[in-house]
């Protein structure tokens, strides 16, 4: 019996010289969940067209509900592509399908010839910079998903659109004759990037944390044990309390001998952390962090003897950095964390410390050593992945905050993530539109979701994230150890809201750090995940290191 062919769904018409773009396209389109075999692209092997619009394309025609016309000066120059864009001219005038004009770079606006009209959907790769517009791939996917309702596309999968980002700007870096490597799955590893008339050639990571790092003193108490807590009620953490008052209270719990667990801390550097508990290979992801540590008070160390040197405790949790160049030492006060966990409710407040000084030290660095002003934001350029973490100071934070900024001009396939703490979602929520904005996942609590949103009122989300940020920003609320919310903004619009259950037996004896803990089971699941629901798959991940962690006592 023969093999009934399955119908082509999605034609892809381009010039053979262009095929590196056309197979850029099909990949994508496969990624978000349309069958390989329901794409027609003239440049795959089982698809060898070189000399006319044989039966085969004229089938793929007749079928394709979607037609893709990726536009160049080859494309015009040949005969049978100008054949194909006719049919497809004739296929939309009749309302058969919808066509999807794509410049490539070097293409002239001006040689844009015949059939393109604004009723189509034209969008450019453009050849100064290689800039992707994502929002445009976002409109491509929507059409797709409308067009082709049965397949049940992972719509607005951000992974397959920031990976597909990626992959274009390789090959206008290859056209262009730069060097850039192939990356292993979707992750880059040694680049040189170039970056107006200079170059990046520092050692570059796939992750980089942004935000404090604090010694963090975690103590149990038993019911009804007075606390040493007196500024702050429970559940809640404060950014900025007396560096005075934190010690006394440290020292204070210490001598009533409660149970206590030390840990070097920050929401960004624990995530950092459980993804080098959980990478397959040491250099993969590559992973840096930019903070500054201090010094253990002497009155601290004397009091936590018994745990040997701190400050060489410090030094052995950074050990796992793959690039330190942007961890900076002080002999100022380290940053200290202070918590109690009493009766399932956790209090507790941090001492900045020296974490006040991270923008002077990098800026230190760059003057001590006559480096390029914009070399940090070009080494953020370079990363796959950016998540970054309140800090104390908040005008410091809004620094960070330019830098990644201007390093998604430059990468735009750039995925930023972000912790914001309770602190800022309540009080900041106006100076956070341009990181919101920028934010392509954003990490919640329960807590810090009740905080700033009506809970459950789509309509207050949607006016928060249009006024503030990013209309087509992934929110992701940890309610439970085993209950995750998943809300997906596309255009403004709550798009979806999914709730993953993945019942975990976990004894939460230590919660500080926990969320730091999702982001990062759930950043290194989606850079190495390939699986088609990527994005479900790395909440599930992220929930497991979560659990893992609070079972850590």
């Amino acid at each position: 019996m023969q093999e009934k062919k399955v119908q082509k769904q999605i034609f892809i018409s381009h010039s053979h010289e262009d095929k590196a773009y056309a197979e850029t396209l099909k990949q994508f389109l496969v990624n978000i969940g349309v069958p390989n075999e329901g794409i027609f692209n003239s440049s795959t092997p089982e698809n060898s067209v070189v000399e006319s619009i044989d039966d085969e394309i004229f089938q793929a025609m007749q079928t394709s509900k979607v037609d893709f016309v990726l536009l160049s000066d080859s494309f015009y120059e040949s005969v049978w592509c100008s054949n194909e864009l006719g049919a497809i001219w004739f296929k939309s005038r009749s309302k058969l399908c919808r066509r999807i004009f794509i410049a490539l770079p070097w293409f002239s606006d001006s040689n844009i010839k015949g059939i393109v009209s604004d009723k189509d959907l034209f969008y450019r790769l453009d050849n100064s910079e290689s800039t992707i517009n994502l929002n445009s791939i976002n409109k491509i996917i929507g059409i797709v998903a409308k067009e082709l309702p049965d397949l049940n596309l992972q719509t607005y999968d951000f992974a397959a659109i920031h990976s597909y980002a990626s992959n274009l700007e390789k090959e206008w870096h290859r056209q262009k004759g730069e060097h850039v490597p192939i990356p292993k799955g979707m992750l880059y590893h040694e680049r040189t990037l170039n970056i107006g008339s200079s170059y990046y050639n520092g050692p570059t990571a796939d992750v980089v944390g942004i935000g404090a790092i604090n010694f963090d003193f975690i103590f149990k108490l038993n019911e009804g044990v007075g606390s040493a807590m007196d500024a702050h009620g429970h559940g809640d953490e404060g950014l900025e309390g007396g560096y005075g008052t934190i010690m006394r209270r440290i020292l204070q719990d210490r001598r009533l001998n409660h149970p206590y667990f030390i840990q070097l801390g920050g929401a960004s550097f624990n995530g950092l952390k459980v993804i080098n508990g959980i990478r397959e290979q040491k250099e993969f992801p590559r992973l840096a962090y930019v903070g500054v540590t201090g010094k253990i008070p002497p009155e601290i160390q004397e009091r936590f003897q018994n745990e040997g040197n701190l400050n060489e405790y410090i030094t052995n949790k950074l050990s796992f950095l793959d690039i330190k160049d942007w961890i900076f030492s002080s002999d100022k006060p380290s940053g200290l964390g202070f918590f109690e966990l009493q009766g399932g409710h956790r209090s507790g407040d941090i001492g900045p410390g020296v974490n006040d000084e991270l923008v002077e030290n990098l800026t230190d660095k760059l003057q001590s050593t006559g480096t390029d002003r914009n070399a940090f934001v070009k080494f953020l350029a370079a990363a796959q992945w950016v998540h970054i973490s309140s800090l104390a100071n908040f005008d410091q934070f809004l620094i960070f905050v330019d830098a990644i900024e201007q390093a998604k001009k430059i990468n735009r396939a750039l995925i930023v993530s972000f912790d914001p703490g309770s602190k800022y979602m309540k009080n900041k929520i106006i100076e956070l539109s341009k990181m919101l904005y920028l934010s392509d996942y954003v990490f919640l609590s329960k807590t810090e979701y009740g905080k700033t949103f009506k809970i459950g009122d789509s309509a207050d989300i949607e006016s928060v994230f249009n006024t503030y940020g990013n209309s087509n920003a992934n929110i992701i609320v940890s309610e439970k150890l085993c209950e995750t919310q998943w809300i997906q903004l596309i255009d403004g619009k709550v798009n979806d809201t999914v709730s993953i259950d993945l019942p975990i037996d976990a004894t939460v004896l230590n919660d500080v750090g926990s969320g730091g803990a999702f982001a990062g089971g759930f950043i290194y699941a989606l850079l190495t995940s390939q699986d088609s629901q990527k994005t479900k798959h790395a909440i599930d991940a992220g929930m497991k290191q979560a659990a893992k962690w609070v079972n850590d006592w």
